[in-house]
Order: structure tokens, then C-alpha cells, then sequence
């Protein structure tokens, strides 16, 4: 018998950390795909390449002090190699769009300053996430 309460949370736990990394995966590759559309194709093909190594064989080396995986001594490198492919997994597509005319004057039907604005406001949120998760999450500990 069990000796605390359900083992449901245990569940969702492993069936998220077996989906999860999977839909990155494919993300990155409809990423590889949309990359001819846009300026600097093989940088962001190599970028997108990392997020899907990271998410095929490094996940799982991602020590439970950061939520999953086991302890090891590269613990924290690969802490530090996930937390980039989160933002690569984020970036890329925003560049994408921005760069490939989908939000630009022809993004709207009905008012082309839509998404004139539109691109030009996820540029700016692009920037400051970038800037803020470096900062946040990378200099100040």
C-alpha cells in the first residue's frame, strides 16, 4: 500500500517529461523547415539543431535539483544548455515571423498598421526577454 496520499502527480510528472521534450523536438524541426524563408538560415538552423540535441539527449541529464533527472557533475552545464534551448525554442520562431514579411504590412487583412505594430512590439518584447532572462537568470544568482 501506498504510505502518502496518491501517486496521480507522479503520473503527470512522467507523462509530461516524456511529451514535452518531443513537441520541442518538433518544433525545432518546423523551425529547421521555415528557416529558407528567412535571413541567416544556417545560424538559426545550428541553433535550432542544439535545441533538438539538448531535448534528445540532454534532458534527462538535468539533475532533480532543478526538477528532474540525476545527479551528476555536469549537472549545472546541463541546466545551463536547457535554459538556452528554452530560449532559442522562443526566440527563433518571433525572428521568423518577424523577418519573413508575416507580420509586416500585409500581416493584417483588415488594417496593415496592425501589423506593422504588431511585428515592431514583438521585436521589442523579443529584446527585453532576451535581455531580462540573461540578466535574471544568468548574472544575478
Amino acid at each position: 500500500s501506498r504510505a502518502y496520499g496518491s501517486v496521480t502527480a507522479s503520473y503527470v510528472f512522467a507523462f509530461t517529461w516524456a511529451v514535452l521534450p518531443t513537441i520541442y523536438v518538433a518544433n525545432f524541426v518546423v523551425m529547421i523547415a521555415l528557416s529558407n524563408r528567412s535571413p541567416g538560415k544556417w545560424v538559426q538552423r545550428v541553433l535550432a539543431m542544439f535545441g533538438m540535441f539538448h531535448f534528445l539527449f540532454w534532458t534527462d541529464v538535468v539533475s532533480y535539483k532543478y526538477g528532474r533527472g540525476y545527479r551528476n557533475n555536469h549537472e549545472d552545464a546541463f541546466h545551463w544548455t536547457e535554459k538556452w534551448s528554452w530560449r532559442i525554442g522562443i526566440l527563433i520562431p518571433l525572428y521568423q515571423n518577424c523577418t519573413n514579411g508575416h507580420w509586416g504590412r500585409n500581416g493584417h487583412w483588415h488594417s496593415p498598421m496592425v501589423g506593422v505594430l504588431h511585428r515592431y512590439g514583438v521585436i521589442v518584447w523579443g529584446i527585453l526577454f532576451f535581455i531580462f532572462q540573461t540578466i535574471q537568470a544568468d548574472m544575478v544568482k
